[in-house]
């Protein structure tokens, strides 16, 4: 997966700071989503955490992590990179 920081997590404005993490469907992560200073005080309270890279990574997400998924994704804004799983 070829990541691209240029744009911003959210709305594509300007990055003022990087926060929480990209889960990705292989289960690995990434340190450090770039948000903008509209959206940066959401990251992790409107918005969940971890950011994932499609639906698939949210599934085993949900999967492994039950409790890290009540916690910090259910009931929050979901951010994916991409809505569909790579071949």
């Amino acid at each position: 997966m070829n990541l691209d920081f240029s744009k911003r997590i959210v709305c594509g404005a300007p990055s003022i700071g990087r926060t929480g993490y990209l889960f990705m469907q292989n289960g690995k992560n990434v340190i450090g989503m770039p948000f903008c200073a509209e959206h940066l005080d959401g990251a992790g309270v409107v918005f969940a955490n971890p950011v994932f890279e499609n639906e698939e990574a949210l599934r085993v997400f949900k999967e492994k992590y039950p409790g890290k998924y009540a916690k910090y994704v259910r009931g929050k804004q979901i951010i994916f990179l991409r809505k569909e799983a790579e071949s």
